[in-house]
């Protein structure tokens, strides 16, 4: 409940005290690090990561933080509703700005795109033989992008 007043009530944080106010609210100890990455999320907008981006980012902002403590603050984040973590076929943990249910378009290149959810379909359709009810549908389209550099143009305009 509060996440979701916070959410939908409150602008995007764009100083630390925001930020540590935000963090506070979600039971989260305003550490340095764990603001300046809050602060870095929002600055993204709806966006997919892995922790080795984030801690990238963070490190060309001019803030040193280990790796490991960007894996525990993702987590954080993850449990406190800021963040979801989402799978796909890779062995990388990748984390998604974007905690409203929705699905995913994967590009050949690793491009991660949001798509409208189509899971309405789904829970009309599902045959509820059991009681079960479907609370989460999660559905990841994966494509193969042309290739702009070379073989693939001429596929990309239907000629052979």
């Amino acid at each position: 409940m509060l996440l979701e007043l916070l959410q939908e009530t409150a602008v995007a944080p764009t100083s630390s005290q925001q930020a540590r106010q935000h963090l506070r609210a979600l039971g989260l100890r305003p550490t340095r690090q764990r603001v300046e990455m809050f602060l870095l999320m929002h600055s993204l907008g709806a966006t997919h990561f892995g922790a080795s981006d984030m801690h990238q980012w963070l490190l060309k902002r001019g803030n040193p933080v280990a790796l490991a403590t960007v894996y525990n603050n993702l987590k954080e984040f993850v449990e406190a509703g800021l963040l979801r973590r989402v799978s796909f076929s890779s062995a990388q943990a990748i984390f998604d700005t974007n905690i409203k249910p929705h699905h995913h378009i994967i590009d050949s290149s690793g491009l991660i795109i949001d798509t409208d959810a189509v899971d309405y379909v789904l829970k009309k359709n599902f045959p509820n033989r059991y009681g079960q009810e479907i609370v989460c549908v999660e559905i990841t389209i994966t494509v193969r992008s042309p290739d702009l550099h070379g073989a693939g143009k001429a596929d990309r305009n239907g000629d052979e």
